[in-house]
């Protein structure tokens, strides 16, 4: 059976046909058709990527994209951890694997001025 690993956009574009340029839009309806009549064939994996363009959404629209990732992917979630030549998957859902992965707000805030010395800063400025 072979992989297939699709990039974000593939998954928007998937989702919502009717908002690209009607000259486009046939491709992207004949790849919808060919991924789902060839199911048997391939494996197709979301990733941690995946996840984390979705926290970057403030919104729950990210849920209905995750929903709508997992009737393409199912349930296989490939994972590569830093510093590994290897892939690895594991059998889970786009919505279990968001809530597991998905970072604390909190961890994603920075004070720059807590980093830098603005007064310093300044002088290189002038």
């Amino acid at each position: 059976m072979v992989t297939v690993y699709f990039d974000s956009q593939i998954f928007r574009y998937l989702k919502n046909i009717e908002k690209y340029p009607t000259s486009k839009q046939p491709l992207i309806q004949r790849l919808s058709k060919y991924i789902s009549e060839n199911r048997e064939h391939f494996l197709y994996f979301f990733s941690h990527a995946h996840l984390l363009d979705l926290a970057n959404d403030k919104t729950d629209k990210k849920y209905e994209d995750l929903k709508f990732m997992e009737s393409v992917v199912d349930n296989n979630f490939l994972i590569q951890h830093f510093g590994s030549d290897k892939a690895k998957y594991l059998l889970v859902d786009p919505i279990t694997a968001f809530e597991d992965y998905k970072p604390d707000d909190e961890d994603l805030s920075i004070n720059f001025e807590e980093l830098f010395d603005i007064e310093q800063c300044n002088l290189f400025l002038e």
